[in-house]
């Protein structure tokens, strides 16, 4: 999947995770549909961006 693919895909599946949490309807499906959206988001820049923070601050001595 290329990031012109993903970043729709991760906006839509995103503000979808936020309707329903807003809805109170939180359900053994949430978790798959916010599994979807951080495997969706991880194949974008941003992703990308926030995967090389994380392993510079775990890896920081």
């Amino acid at each position: 999947m290329t990031e012109a693919q993903a970043m729709p895909i991760a906006i839509v599946v995103g503000l979808l995770c936020i309707l329903i949490l807003r809805s109170r309807e939180v359900v053994w499906w949430v978790g798959a549909l916010f599994f979807l959206w951080g495997f969706t988001m991880a194949s974008t820049t941003p992703g990308l961006t926030i995967t090389d923070f994380l392993q510079w601050a775990v890896y920081q001595k």
